[in-house]
Order: structure tokens, then C-alpha cells, then sequence
């Protein structure tokens, strides 16, 4: 058996209790570094999913417009056909023009202004 004669026995005792302590600390610290990372990343992870869920809602939002926008135009443009108009000109009975006729005047002023007579 070996024993060991030490003249101040508590420091001994006392290294090893503030390494016992130093070591849970140490523990307890990283334990609770850990969970703050683990919260951290699963918050960003929920964040990047609600960000490309917006992404795919957005894409697919454009897509039906640029798909409406190509409707219209093809309906615009075959109600402002000519086949179209000629057939709206033909329901309104109208004649064709064949000889065009001005109106002359005679006197230099169409309207007289009479702003300067008195009201009555």
C-alpha cells in the first residue's frame, strides 16, 4: 500500500474541487451554448422554408398573369380585327362617302365674342 504524507492536505482537496467545478461549469456552458445554436438553426430553418414557400406563391402568381396578360391580347386584338370592325360598320347602316362636300364661310369670324356687351 502507498500512502502519501502531504503537510497541507486541503489544498490538494481544494485543486480538485475547483477543477470538479471548473469542469461543470464548463459543461453546463457548453450544454447551454449548444441549445441556443440548436434554437438558432431551426429558426432559420423555418425562416428559409416560409422565404421559398413566398418564392413558389410569387412564381406561380406571375405565372397566371403573364398567362392572363396573353389571353387579353389575343382578345383584344381579334375584337379590333377587321373583319370585326366592317362587321360593326355594317350593323350601324352606314353609307359609304362618295363625294365630299366643305361648308364655306363666308365672313371671317365663325363666332362674335360678346363679352364686351353688357349683361342683362
Amino acid at each position: 500500500m502507498n500512502q502519501v504524507l502531504t503537510l497541507y492536505p486541503s489544498v490538494s482537496i481544494t485543486r480538485s474541487l475547483t477543477l470538479k467545478i471548473s469542469l461543470k461549469i464548463l459543461w453546463a456552458a457548453s450544454f447551454i451554448v449548444l441549445l441556443f445554436l440548436l434554437g438558432f438553426y431551426i429558426f432559420q430553418v423555418n425562416d428559409l422554408t416560409k422565404k421559398i414557400y413566398s418564392i413558389q406563391n410569387y412564381e406561380d402568381k406571375l405565372e397566371e398573369l403573364s398567362f392572363e396578360a396573353k389571353n387579353s391580347e389575343i382578345s383584344f386584338s381579334t375584337v379590333n380585327s377587321l373583319a370585326t370592325l366592317e362587321s360593326q360598320i355594317q350593323n350601324l347602316n352606314l353609307e359609304k362617302v362618295n363625294q365630299i362636300k366643305y361648308i364655306k364661310v363666308l365672313d371671317s369670324q365663325v363666332a362674335k365674342n360678346t363679352s364686351s356687351l353688357p349683361r342683362p
